[in-house]
């Protein structure tokens, strides 16, 4: 019953005598939000920005945007821990055809080739053919809706995080069925299932292998820039990875323990940001068991239980309309408004950081650039991925540890279960207890 009662806004109470359910915000030092922008869906969207340049100085509003350099980003956002859009950032690249034809998803297969190819060649001590280092094999996913990873809801087992199937295979087989799946979709054809890169989609960075031997090293100047120049370490980078994702793909609601700039070169991006130093949980972080979503064949799927679990992944399963019967803590973002909107079109930068919960949805819209370049158009993006700073870090870790220790959904699996499902029906009594009464009131007063 004291468990059942975490589950209800406002319910218990801890010994410091504050609520686990009441939300409490500490503001950082400068808003990161703006009003929602007009032709949006009434929520606060996050600030944007547009760094100095050659045609602008600091201080100037474009369009009502303030214009600032890159020491100012890193201390204003970076180093506070605070989201900003970089508004058209990429947008000089992005003008060039050249540029963009290779950043295609055909483009970029291309040019991975070429640079398997001269790897190969300069590091035959690393690689032969029955070695498991292979710089052109890449995981993809094969999963049975556009979802991939997600937490989702099975009757008598509660919630389980399903990680879909991988399968290693060169980047331009990816390319191939990618190409026939955007095909697809885009004339409204049957599909059995679908295909992404796997997680950190095609690495073209790792810290432990070096910048010489890199993929962002063999494009050199073709290669965009992360909008903090000079100011940026290039040390505390841990990795950048490019992502070529198909139209309706979601990312649901989860957080990542890096600092990271996500910028994208064509198509466009909605995302949807919770930050996580709202107290109460109202994201039900925890600790969540691990499912495979097996792929036996071309369309056959099967459930493998138990692997290790997973607590980066929030439960709550549609953040445009929760179900508040289910998750009562997450009311308080919806009435709140705290859910956080942000648009992303080609050549704009989004700065996520670290431990911030993030939703995101892939857009291509039509006429997107692919299209018109011997590609049936998809979503390209580039992620930066570096340390955030590594007190905010320890912090961080402690509260998510705190968190799992206190919701651990592997140990209290099918309690929990029953305990949702009463939580759930018991609030939804309640709200058609409210809706009759209302009726009648509205009735009465009529007469």
């Amino acid at each position: 019953a004291a468990r059942t009662k975490t589950l209800e806004a406002g319910a218990s109470r801890s010994a410091s005598g504050k609520g686990r359910g009441e939300y409490r915000y500490r503001s950082p030092l400068i808003s990161p939000f703006d009003e929602p922008r007009e032709g949006g869906d009434g929520r606060p969207t996050v600030k944007r920005v547009r760094i100095k340049s050659s045609a602008n100085s600091c201080g100037e509003h474009e369009d009502g945007i303030e214009v600032i350099t890159p020491e100012e980003l890193y201390v204003r956002y970076v180093a506070r821990s605070v989201p900003v859009v970089i508004e058209g950032f990429w947008e000089d690249y992005i003008k060039d055809p050249l540029f963009r034809k290779g950043w295609t998803s055909r483009g970029i297969a291309e040019r991975w080739e070429e640079y398997v190819d001269l790897w190969k060649e300069q590091n035959p001590n690393l690689w032969s053919d029955n070695d498991d280092i292979d710089p052109s094999v890449v995981q993809v996913q094969h999963n049975d809706d556009n979802l991939f990873q997600r937490i989702r809801h099975f009757a008598g087992e509660g919630y389980r995080f399903v990680f879909p199937d991988n399968e290693a295979m060169k980047f331009s087989e990816f390319v191939e069925l990618f190409e026939e799946q955007e095909r697809k979709l885009k004339s409204h054809e049957q599909i059995d299932e679908y295909v992404a890169l796997g997680t950190g989609g095609l690495p073209i960075f790792e810290r432990n292998d070096g910048i010489d031997l890199s993929f962002v090293r063999f494009l050199n100047d073709s290669f965009p820039p992360n909008p903090l120049g000079d100011v940026f370490d290039e040390s505390h980078l841990d990795r950048i990875n490019v992502w070529v994702q198909g139209r309706g793909k979601v990312s649901k609601l989860h957080q990542d323990m890096w600092d990271n700039f996500l910028g994208v070169l064509s198509g466009s991006k909605t995302l949807y940001l919770v930050d996580p130093k709202y107290e109460g949980n109202p994201v039900y972080a925890g600790l969540f068991p691990q499912w495979t979503n097996v792929r036996d064949g071309p369309g056959s799927y099967r459930l493998e239980k138990e692997h290790e679990p997973i607590q980066h992944f929030s439960p709550v399963d549609d953040v445009l309309a929760p179900d508040l019967d289910r998750f009562p803590r997450f009311r308080h973002i919806v009435e709140g408004n705290h859910l956080v909107r942000c648009d992303l079109a080609p050549g704009d930068i989004l700065f996520i950081p670290s431990f911030w919960w993030h939703e995101v949805h892939n857009h291509v819209p039509a006429g997107t650039y692919d299209e018109g370049l011997g590609s049936e158009g998809g979503n390209v993006a580039i992620n930066y991925w570096f340390d955030p700073h590594p007190m905010l870090t320890s912090l961080y870790e402690i509260r998510r540890d705190v968190f799992a220790e206190h919701n651990d959904w592997v140990e209290d699996g099918e309690e929990l279960e029953k305990e949702f499902e009463m939580v759930a029906r018991r609030n939804y009594a309640i709200r058609q207890r409210k809706l009759a009464e209302e009726g009648r009131n509205d009735a009465s007063e009529k007469d």
